[in-house]
């Protein structure tokens, strides 16, 4: 298509900015799913406050027309497949990833939104707010309440709690991993990745979505997350382990993509020893993972795996 032009300052038209016709074209549409994304959150919010924020938000969910959408994070499109070979177009049904924007209200901290694929709520939300500093453990939420239609979630923490996390939100790396227990094989981290694989229901469906999957040392999976974006299945997954009475500390997480800094800072924030993905890590996920005590292993498919930092937790592994 035609590209995004911005002429530089000096040439024409004065040295003032000038976008091509599509480029203010995808201005456009980039403000007007912003502005769709503000009025989906805003009207949210203002149905709780309206309600009171200790009322239980409504389940307006239908079962009978979003449940089967909502509940499998796909949504049925039609769309038109056409061949380089000169074979005639074909309109037909295409399975997507369904993403859209989550309002999250902590009580008395603050209103967030989340664009994600909207399943397993509860989970992502524990997940998130542990990853933003926003609490420690589960024992830090006293209540919450998750709506379908719109997807939201309303939060509740413990008064102590709520008093840290006005404070703001967290950044940056957590303190380093103080766990050294884990041990795992090469064949075992391939293993994991094959049983993950067979597991991921919207991907194969759609092509579409990342996965995350908390595992033991003996290669137990015990959590899987599941999202259009990787911090976000990252984050299902950290919280349906801590939902099902889990501990994330001490354990290995797979994931479906690459690894970014982001990712190993969740890590770090899980107390989790070892990152296997399937893809590349960046420089700085190297650099963060190294400084955080946590063992990540990128590549790992096929026959083959490359651990890039602490090789002492894959059994078999020289140090560099």
């Amino acid at each position: 298509g035609q590209p995004l032009v911005i002429q530089q300052p000096g040439g024409v038209g004065g040295g003032r900015s000038m976008l091509s016709e599509h480029g203010r074209y995808m201005m456009q549409s980039f403000r007007e799913m912003q502005d769709r994304v503000r009025g989906l959150a805003d009207a949210w919010f203002s149905e709780i406050t309206r309600r009171g924020t200790n009322s239980t938000p409504a389940a307006t969910h239908d079962p009978a027309t979003d449940g089967p959408r909502l509940a499998s994070g796909t949504q049925r499109v039609t769309a038109v497949q056409v061949s380089s070979t000169g074979a005639s177009a074909i309109r037909r049904p295409c399975d997507v990833a369904v993403e859209t924007v989550v309002a999250v209200r902590v009580v008395d901290v603050g209103e967030f939104t989340l664009t994600c694929t909207p399943t397993d709520l509860e989970a992502l939300t524990i997940g998130w707010a542990l990853h933003a500093g926003l609490i420690s453990g589960l024992a830090d939420v006293v209540e919450q309440h998750v709506t379908h239609n719109p997807p939201a979630v309303e939060i509740w923490l413990a008064d102590d709690r709520r008093s840290a996390a006005r404070a703001g939100v967290a950044s940056g790396c957590p303190h380093p991993v103080r766990g050294d227990s884990m041990r795992v094989s090469p064949s075992l981290l391939l293993g994991v990745a094959r049983q993950m694989w067979a597991t991921q229901a919207i991907f194969q469906q759609t092509g579409g979505a990342h996965a995350a999957g908390i595992f033991q040392e003996d290669g137990t999976i015990l959590a899987l997350g599941q999202d259009i974006g990787r911090h976000h299945a990252f984050d299902k997954a950290v919280g349906q382990c801590l939902l099902e009475g889990g501990a994330t500390a001490g354990q290995g997480i797979m994931l479906s993509g690459r690894v970014s800094l982001e990712l190993v800072s969740k890590a770090a924030r899980a107390g989790i020893e070892l990152i296997s993905a399937v893809s590349a890590p960046s420089s700085l996920a190297i650099e963060t993972a190294q400084r955080a005590n946590i063992t990540l292993c990128g590549f790992v498919r096929d026959t083959r795996a490359t651990v890039f930092t602490h090789p002492r937790r894959v059994v078999g592994t020289p140090e560099p």
